[in-house]
């Protein structure tokens, strides 16, 4: 059994966590939560059979507590990781964009140098067609050489949007190496951004990504195509894809494959446990805010700008 603790309820708790973690309770335990609202902090608890406790430090403190959930910054700034890691203990973030990039380059070498994972939320990996889209890279699409992204955003040009920087993860998730240049262009119809990664040992080609930003509602589930050398894979929602290879056309629902967060919970919960199952760390994030930096620059430029690795991650 993993012992876990909350820190602060952000607004996925009753929607992704609170059912996650039910799904889980056979291996995953709740064992208190702190919130600066103290009725939300109690009525959460309650539901999950958890201690309330009064402040951020005593939740660290605690012994029995092996890992911590940290699911709403609000005020707090950074304090809650850096008690984390002053105590040792490894923590899941589900709002990691409300810290420059410099605080998280800080954060990320205080944990890196003790070994404490301190895991970005990224949920987008954890989605049961972003498994399934990986199976089928590997066996019958061939490696990704093209990812397409259509994503509407209400933010104002190239803003480090949640949404933006999770599909940034995405893509280069899928396409198993780091970027290596970006280029931005912007239209009427908002901005378009190609990131070309590096060459894979996998491939004889480097794979790019094709994202485009449209002004409009946002949307946490952009319109996503990978295109391989086999075929191509279109992603038409959380749990469901449609597929093409040799001249066939198949249509997949994953509505029975487990959700994303309990996937993402049980990953961290391996990794508290000691288990080297691969997460993602706040230097991913460094890597992608430096990305939109780059953007920035390109866009203003006019011209594509290769990225160089970030010195402090």
């Amino acid at each position: 059994m993993v012992n876990l603790g909350i820190v602060g309820l952000g607004p996925a708790w009753e929607t992704r966590y609170r059912p996650a973690l039910r799904a889980l309770r056979s291996r995953v335990r709740v064992c208190a939560v702190y919130d600066c609202v103290p009725s939300r902090a109690a009525a959460a608890a309650k539901s999950v059979d958890a201690d309330v406790v009064g402040g951020i430090r005593a939740m660290m403190l605690r012994p029995d507590i092996r890992g911590i959930l940290w699911l709403g910054t609000e005020w707090q700034g950074d304090a809650p990781l850096q008690f984390a890691i002053a105590a040792r203990k490894p923590t899941m973030i589900a709002a990691p964009n409300a810290f420059p990039i410099d605080t998280l380059a800080r954060l990320h070498l205080s944990g890196l140098s003790t070994g404490l994972t301190l895991m970005p939320e990224f949920l987008r990996r954890y989605l049961p067609a972003t498994h399934r889209v990986q199976e089928l890279l590997a066996t019958r699409i061939g490696p990704a050489r093209v990812i397409r992204a259509t994503l509407q955003t209400t933010e104002v040009g190239l803003a480090t949007s949640p949404e933006l920087t999770a599909l940034l993860d995405w893509c280069r998730h899928i396409a198993r190496t780091p970027p290596a240049t970006i280029q931005a262009t912007q239209n009427g119809h908002g901005e378009r951004l190609v990131v070309e990664f590096r060459q894979p040992r996998i491939a004889s080609f480097k794979p790019r990504a094709e994202i485009h930003l449209q002004a409009g509602e946002s949307s946490e589930t952009p319109k996503l195509i990978i295109e391989g050398d086999q075929g191509r894979i279109a992603i038409e929602e959380t749990h469901r894809i449609r597929w093409n290879c040799d001249n066939e056309e198949t249509v997949e629902d994953l509505s029975n494959e487990r959700p994303a967060a309990e996937v993402l919970i049980d990953h961290f919960c391996r990794r508290v446990v000691g288990g080297l199952i691969p997460v993602a760390d706040l230097g991913d994030l460094c890597s992608h805010l430096q990305v939109l930096e780059e953007a920035r620059r390109s866009l203003a430029q006019g011209r594509a700008l290769r990225i160089n690795p970030i010195d402090a991650v």
